[in-house]
């Protein structure tokens, strides 16, 4: 199975809707790396929990549709009962945390198009425990749940805005046209780890993203965060942990500037060649915020 034929479709359907595209300073988007061949006992796995990862590819196709059957309105600002009303939503949905973002051609991935210059971001926890051996196929059923579960709520508050008169489109889990993780970083909504994840005090870097474009112009109404994440910078300097069990040495004890002029800690090429194995995730599973908590590990670090 091929990731990257999958989410074509969706990164199309967005750059025929789009009114804002990538230029000349914008990043490539990484490509899935292709996965190892499951075992016969890979496979029987998958099917005793088919249940769990069934709603992510009927998710990542309504989201393709959704895109293309967007209607163009003028409605541009929410009242406080609509917010209220969404806000209920993506509790029901489980979002665990959200922010919103300006976007501007830098952001979006070279070749690539979006609808809206707002975006809306979503998180939805993982289940730490899937990830207590990885790599592992438990953790890799996990992935794929939550990329299901963040699928159906970008695709579940996009509906809600347009029924409500609002421009929206959803970009799912799977195949974003967008950075998520620069994305929730600059809404607010934690900070990247040198694992090059975002890590957020709701689960530390155990959750996936999902993404909803819209023109809504008074989001920060609504919508903001106070909180200063920027220790956490300090804390990943001091730990290293995800470096040294690193399986394939991926990332880097200084960060360095990539091809594109930005700095980062992470050699994409040897990080892909250990997602092979079953998504990885190791640095997932040995991040502090992932087996202590965020407000733990703030607690104790801020009083040093």
């Amino acid at each position: 199975m091929d990731l990257n034929d999958i989410v074509r479709p969706q990164d199309e359907a967005l750059k025929d809707t789009a009114t804002i595209f990538s230029n000349e300073k914008s990043i490539s988007k990484r490509l899935y790396p292709k996965d190892k061949k499951f075992s016969f006992r890979d496979i029987i796995k998958l099917l005793k929990n088919f249940n769990k990862i069934k709603r992510t590819m009927p998710s990542l196709y309504r989201t393709i549709k959704f895109i293309k059957n967007g209607q163009i309105s003028d409605k541009r600002v929410m009242q406080k009962e609509e917010f209220a009303e969404l806000n209920k939503l993506m509790k029901k949905l489980g979002v665990d945390s959200y922010g919103w973002l300006e976007i501007d051609s830098d952001r979006v991935f070279k070749g690539k198009g979006i609808p809206f210059k707002n975006a809306i971001v979503i998180t939805i926890n993982m289940d730490k425990n899937e990830f207590k051996y990885a790599p592992s196929m438990e953790g890799q059923i996990e992935v794929m749940r939550i990329y299901g579960e963040t699928g159906v709520a970008a695709n579940e508050i996009t509906d809600f805005l347009r029924q409500k008169g609002f421009n929206a489109s959803p970009n799912h889990s799977l195949g974003g046209s967008i950075d998520y993780c620069k994305a929730g970083m600059d809404a607010g909504l934690g900070y990247i780890g040198r694992h090059g994840m975002l890590i957020t005090p709701e689960n530390g870097a155990c959750h996936r993203s999902a993404v909803i474009y819209t023109d809504i112009e008074n989001l920060s109404d609504f919508i903001s965060s106070k909180e200063n994440h920027k220790w956490i910078e300090d804390f990943c300097l001091s730990c290293g942990k995800c470096i040294r069990k690193c399986p394939t040495g991926a990332i880097y004890e200084t960060a360095k500037i990539n091809e594109y002029g930005q700095v980062t800690s992470i050699d994409y090429n040897k990080c892909c060649s250990g997602f092979k194995n079953y998504g990885c995730a190791i640095c997932i599973k040995v991040c502090p915020f992932t087996e202590v908590g965020y407000e733990k590990i703030k607690k104790g670090f801020i009083k040093k």
